[in-house]
């Protein structure tokens, strides 16, 4: 058996899981794990998604209007900030989002 523990922002998950067991998400229907664990992936990657370098790209980023055909924001970060992303970053990203 192996013990795992995930801390949300109020949630703590104990995990008793058997070794070797295949344990999938929808196992424990519940999303906040699923994003709980996506965050602690994403923080401990060695170096972060949008480097320092790309912050001031990113507060160009224009803002919703709250409009639903307003899609300034969108196009912004297709055209601008995705071209900018490392190629092994753009394909994490990519696949994450689809899912």
């Amino acid at each position: 058996m192996i013990g795992v523990m995930v801390f949300g922002s109020t949630i703590c998950y104990i995990l008793i899981l058997p070794l070797g067991q295949v344990v999938t998400l929808p196992t424990f229907n519940d999303p906040h794990l699923a994003a709980v664990l996506l965050k602690k992936y994403l923080r401990d990657l060695p170096d972060p998604l949008f480097p320092e370098t790309l912050y001031p790209v990113i507060r160009q980023c224009p803002l919703s209007s709250g409009d639903p055909t307003d899609i300034a924001a969108i196009m912004y970060i297709r055209d601008t900030l995705l071209p900018q992303l490392k190629p092994c970053v753009y394909i994490l990203l990519s696949n994450v989002l689809s899912k």
